[in-house]
């Protein structure tokens, strides 16, 4: 079979049995005021922005989620409440306090028993964790310049795109997704 082909043939076969895992960190948030704890913590007026350039963004190229993991922390779930009117109103959304702060490890013990039949899913979650997640699970084929901006630093609604080659949430495994895109909120 001719190269072209071949390749062709395999990423038809990659797309046809991925899952797409969207990870996204909360926007910016506010200073902490003195009555309020961390986890309390409102979104800035940047970070409102922020997630309004990004729910555009995702809306305009199709990144639609069929299922959102949210922390329950107060900027995490202002940032999906800005994020939501760029979708329709079918999405299925958990917030989960256990994802505030959660490490790498952590969220993706929080993936592994999301149903097979969610096919796209959405974290919106914390540094560090959602940061060595992303670095975790970029594995070959991912997109080289995405890859180098996500090392160098993953900003406040900043959003990386996995094409996972598992057909179950369970078997998600480091370096086992493609990185297709990491995008940032100062590009937008």
């Amino acid at each position: 079979m001719h190269p072209y082909f071949l390749k062709s043939f395999v990423d038809f076969r990659f797309h046809a049995m991925s899952k797409i895992l969207y990870l996204l960190r909360h926007a910016h948030a506010g200073r902490s005021h003195l009555s309020l704890s961390d986890f309390d913590r409102p979104l800035s007026d940047r970070g409102r922005k922020a997630a309004s350039r990004m729910a555009a963004y995702m809306k305009q190229h199709g990144l639609t989620p069929t299922l959102v993991l949210c922390s329950s922390a107060r900027r995490a779930a202002e940032t999906w409440e800005l994020l939501s009117p760029a979708f329709n109103s079918d999405i299925a959304v958990e917030q989960q306090r256990g994802l505030y702060l959660a490490s790498s490890g952590q969220l993706l013990a929080t993936l592994k028993p999301v149903p097979a039949t969610v096919e796209r899913l959405l974290v919106v979650a914390h540094n560090p964790g959602i940061a060595e997640l992303a670095l975790s699970l970029a594995g070959p084929g991912s997109t080289p310049h995405a890859l180098e901006e996500l090392q160098e630093h993953y900003p406040p609604a900043a959003l990386a795109e996995f094409h996972l080659t598992a057909d179950s949430w369970s078997k998600m495994a480091n370096s086992a997704g493609r990185l297709e895109r990491f995008i940032q909120p100062s590009e937008l």
